[in-house]
């Protein structure tokens, strides 16, 4: 869509604020929901298999939901949860390669979900492309859970689960409602984006129906980098999603969901390109029964993907395709008034095929390759009584790893990951737990496979990246422990107050990193990944919530130490990161402000960086909502914001460069 179409929609929507004042039921409930609700409670599913609040889970548990991404006018998943603690992205001038980290821990130890389907994408070579390509403005919530995952996700899940779920027709249908229309456009001043999303919904009898679509027209980055001359950085292009989905529900018991979406993006920047396109089909059943037999979810998911990198030297293509299945039951019974149980038992597998080019001729970075991951796991709740709970959970993880390579061999293995957590409860307002999980990560078939040859000017030897054929699985050996407080009505009927805390401290064994030690034969000086043989890593997150009324205060703290146990090197390190954040609620002007900042302590610690220390940083933001009613719609939504406020030039400890100052605006009409 051009410019000039998402400035006229902002136009419409800037002289609907001048029709009528007053606000419809819907929205009147909406506003009491949002002053009666602390963000600490928030009920999340995906990352711990069942419904509970993040708050009362015995783990690290955030979830960012649809107003938090509306807030944030998220774009990326970057944009959606980069003001967590523990939780970093490489960069943000290029969306193409943001990949995630928590706790320290890069995309390869942190598991990400869409859908309840596992994203088994990893762009470490070839062309380096994020994990997850999906458009913010499609999701409805984002689940991250900070720690170890392996015993209920898989392989991988040292670092954490990062899940993703999509919207559907109910999340735009207020109660009796049977169809609608919205228009949501916006613009960034950092990344000079005009943004338009369109969505279509309705319900006929047991079908609900959704297509939605969002076109991002990519301007020229304004960075937050304290180099001179890299203040901005010149590009050109466009992203653009869609998300078609059906939902059928013949009665209370059953629900049945199949969705199509669509990602494709261009970028162009002197004379590189990138270029992407992927598509993403899920098909799901949720089936409860009330007798405690039957608590089933399944998902099926195809995906493919494919990308493309020009510049004057290499011409790359990468196809990968992955067919992902997931599915559990949860059984559940009653011995007595103070003894019951809850069983879930569950299966996953992934089924991946990647190939690469470099000017049509096979790519050794990305060849031709098959990754296979399956895995069952069993988890137990028990209470025994009110107070006290014990939650043992095991899972096996097979996987085999096959490529067109002739230097690295062709890998199988598998293995246990156990898990154990003890929850007590002495009294409603005090809860304490602790954890003991092993996890588990398979190499990847970048890890494995990864080839490639650097030219370097005459009289010098060139620079060669080759397999390792004995590279090994990972693991990891944690201990996490921590307590919550929560109290209601601390001073008045309308104060509430929740403190969590956890701490852990973790080997990895047998890290998978890059070696900086090179080889040097009469031919090239030889770079490998290699196994590093212990990693010892400690760290905390802290989280505050207190409300009194319609005001909100929230703060959250992160830190992680690691130490490389043979070289004394530091390695999966996180500086001291807090978060801090103020709202106020004013329903009768229908109206909400919020201040929200993040500190980061300086650090010696740069991955990819020649510098002895990054300096500390606070950035800081603020924004309101606001959602008058008009006449002639059903909503109207005003989000404006300013991040960077002050336009500080930092750079991130993992030498990334973020936005600086920048103003956005988004307008959202619904008929």
């Amino acid at each position: 869509m051009k410019r000039e179409a998402v400035i006229l929609i902002g136009l419409v929507c800037l002289a609907g604020l001048t029709l009528g004042p007053g606000v419809t039921l819907a929205q009147e409930e909406k506003k009491q929901d949002k002053i009666q609700s602390m963000k600490m409670d928030a009920v999340v599913v995906s990352v711990t298999r069942e419904e509970i609040r993040a708050f009362d889970a015995p783990a690290s548990v955030i979830l960012v939901d649809e107003e938090d991404l509306a807030r944030s006018q998220a774009l990326t998943l970057k944009d959606a949860i980069d003001d967590l603690p523990n939780v970093d992205f490489d960069n943000n001038s290029i969306n193409a390669i943001q990949r995630p980290s928590i706790r320290g821990l890069g995309q390869e130890q942190v598991i990400i979900k869409i859908d309840g389907v596992r994203q088994t994408y990893r762009g470490t070579g070839g062309i380096g492309r994020n994990p997850a390509q999906i458009d913010g403005s499609l999701l409805k919530s984002v689940e991250v859970l900070r720690g170890p995952a392996s015993a209920m996700h898989g392989s991988g899940g040292i670092g954490g689960v990062i899940s993703m779920t999509t919207k559907d027709a109910a999340d735009f249908l207020d109660p009796g409602q049977t169809s609608g229309v919205s228009v949501r456009a916006g613009y960034r001043s950092a990344t000079e984006d005009y943004t338009t999303t369109l969505a279509a919904y309705g319900k006929t009898g047991e079908m609900d129906l959704l297509a939605a679509g969002t076109y991002r027209d990519l301007g020229n980055f304004h960075s937050s980098s304290p180099e001179p001359g890299d203040d901005k950085f010149e590009r050109n292009g466009y992203s653009g999603s869609t998300l078609f989905k059906t939902v059928y529900t013949p009665d209370t018991d059953h629900r049945l969901a199949l969705s199509l979406n669509t990602f494709n993006d261009k970028m162009e920047s002197g004379t590189t390109l990138y270029r992407s396109e992927e598509q993403r089909v899920t098909g799901s059943w949720d089936w409860v029964r009330d007798d405690g037999l039957v608590d089933l979810k399944a998902s099926l998911q195809f995906t493919r993907r494919n990308n493309e990198f020009e510049n004057q030297i290499r011409e790359l293509e990468d196809d990968f395709k992955s067919f992902g299945a997931d599915v559990f039951n949860t059984f559940s019974g009653r011995m007595s008034d103070t003894f019951d149980w809850r069983l879930t038992l569950g299966a996953d597998a992934a089924f991946d095929q990647q190939e690469g080019t470099d000017f049509g001729a096979p790519d050794p970075s990305r060849p031709d390759a098959e990754a296979v991951d399956l895995g069952g796991f069993s988890r137990l709740e028990i209470n025994l009584s009110d107070k006290f709970s014990l939650i043992p959970a095991v899972r096996y993880t097979h996987y085999e790893r096959e490529a067109d390579n002739t230097t690295a061999r062709d890998q199988s293995d598998g293995r246990l990951s156990p898990r154990v957590t003890a929850q007590w409860s002495p009294v409603n307002w005090f809860n304490l737990f602790g954890t003991y999980a092993e996890t588990f990560r398979a190499p990847s078939m970048d890890d494995i496979y990864f080839e490639l040859e650097f030219p370097m000017p005459p009289g010098m030897l060139p620079i060669r990246v080759i397999p390792n054929p004995n590279l090994r699985p990972e693991t990891a050996e944690t201990f996490e422990a921590g307590f919550s407080l929560k109290f209601d009505r601390v001073f008045t009927g309308s104060n509430r107050f929740r403190f969590k805390a956890v701490a852990f401290s973790e080997k990895v064994f047998d890290f998978i990193t890059p070696g900086v030690d090179p080889v040097i034969t009469p031919t090239a000086i030889e770079f490998t990944n290699i196994n590093v043989g212990e990693v010892r890593r400690e760290g905390i997150e802290l989280e505050l919530g207190y409300q009194w009324g319609p005001f909100s205060f929230d703060a959250a703290y992160g830190l992680v130490n690691g130490e490389d146990r043979d070289s004394d090197e530091k390695t999966g390190t996180v500086p001291q990161n807090l978060v801090l954040s103020l709202g106020w609620d004013l329903p009768e002007q229908n109206l909400s402000l919020y201040w929200k900042s993040r500190l980061v302590d300086s650090t010696d610690y740069v991955l990819f960086q020649d510098r002895d220390e990054v300096p500390g940083y606070a950035v800081h933001g603020v924004g309101l909502v606001w959602t008058p009613s008009v006449p002639f719609s059903r909503h109207l939504r005003v989000d404006f914001g300013v991040d960077n406020l002050f336009d500080k030039e930092y750079v991130n400890y993992r030498g990334g460069v973020d936005k600086g100052l920048d103003v956005k605006f988004a307008c959202t009409l619904a008929f």
